[in-house]
């Protein structure tokens, strides 16, 4: 069975998070659409740890951290409800490690009481992962521009 596991982020991880965000797989997915400094990425990153309204996991995977899940409750959905951004590190795509975390951070923010619904917001390009939210009882309610980019909006 694949080990999957979520450790709640810490300063320490700042530099990996960075360096998975400015990996050139992941920056077209970006709102920004280019490489951040490190400078504005650790300052976010600090209030991210801290802030209340924020779950940041990293997610490793038999033993190796290879990406990060944040979910962060958003109140113009409700007081309970909480959008989910999540990052694989290149290497480690294609392997379900995504899915399997998803899965796993899910149970950990409903069973903790952070929130009781979870809003994802995926580009319709990304067929594979809607399907899998559909499978896990996520609902399509309907779609949003992000930085002028339509994207499907499910919540599960």
């Amino acid at each position: 069975m694949t080990k999957i596991k979520l450790v709640k982020a810490n300063i320490k991880h700042s530099k990996k998070v960075f360096l998975w965000r400015n990996e050139p797989n992941t920056i077209p997915w970006m709102a920004s659409k280019k490489a951040i400094k490190f400078e504005d990425h650790n300052k976010w990153f600090k209030k991210a740890i801290v802030d209340p309204d924020c779950m940041l996991f990293i997610i490793c995977f038999e033993g190796e951290d290879v990406g990060q899940i944040r979910y962060n409750i958003d109140k113009t959905l409700g007081e309970k409800v909480a959008r989910v951004s999540m990052n694989i590190t290149e290497k480690m795509q294609g392997k379900g490690i995504g899915s399997l975390a998803f899965k796993l951070g899910l149970k950990n923010v409903k069973a903790s009481g952070f929130a009781i619904k979870v809003q994802v917001r995926v580009h319709e390009e990304k067929e594979g992962w809607i399907r899998s939210m559909k499978k896990i009882g996520f609902k399509k309610t309907g779609y949003t521009k992000i930085h002028g980019e339509r994207q499907l909006v499910l919540v599960g």
